[in-house]
């Protein structure tokens, strides 16, 4: 029964942490709309069993797959040719998470983690690679290849963006900072149709948001 009863308590600790994460995503993706939400605040206030309790096998599959199941390595595209010395643009995920994704997850485990000490490990990623790049960037004949940081990411994303020759972008993952690599990629798409009279309701509705 103990053993039973332990493995519940580590399932509940995976669905709470999933449960907590999607909470603060949800949160950043919603104030980038131009929403301030208080979804963050309600989690952190609600008795996380009473939610657990009335989530479905289904719901709890999800949650907990949002934090177990996360990407490491090349997430690159097929049409990117690796070989290829063309210049090209990535997106990379250092290994340790934003500030309050970071400090939600230590408390889930039972751990404190103020919010200076993991302020510090997202610099310290930032800081090792910046070192790391400029040993790990070479060509055959070891020589420095042409590379650019874009942009750095500290708050809802811990990473950079930045342009360098395909056949390079494998030699990233040498930096014991990076955790995934990832194309670049825009994507848009075109508005519904608005001469729907249930869409017009649907746009009244959410009036508020920015497109």
């Amino acid at each position: 029964m103990e053993e039973e009863n332990g493995g519940k308590a580590n399932n509940n600790s995976k669905v709470v942490k999933s449960l907590a994460v999607f909470a603060l995503s949800s949160s950043f993706i919603l104030g980038s709309l131009g929403h301030v939400s208080n979804i963050t605040k309600a989690v952190g206030n609600t008795n996380v069993e009473n939610l657990l309790a009335n989530l479905t096998q289904e719901q709890r599959a999800a949650l907990n797959q949002m934090t177990t199941n996360e990407s490491t390595g090349l997430q690159i595209s097929s049409d990117t040719d690796l070989n290829s010395t063309k210049q090209t643009s990535v997106i990379i995920e250092f290994v340790n998470k934003p500030v309050k994704v970071a400090q939600i997850e230590a408390n889930v485990e039972g751990q404190q983690l103020s919010e200076k000490d993991a302020s510090n490990l997202i610099d310290q990623d930032h800081t090792t690679f910046n070192t790391d790049v400029k040993q790990i960037l070479t060509d055959d004949n070891n020589k420095k290849v042409d590379y650019k940081i874009n942009r750095s990411y500290k708050n809802a994303f811990n990473g950079v963006s930045m342009s360098l020759p395909a056949n390079q972008i494998k030699n990233l993952l040498k930096s014991k900072s990076v955790k995934s690599v990832w194309s670049n990629t825009t994507f848009s798409i075109d508005p519904p149709a608005s001469d729907n009279d249930q869409l017009k309701k649907d746009e009244a509705n959410v009036a508020n948001y920015t497109p």
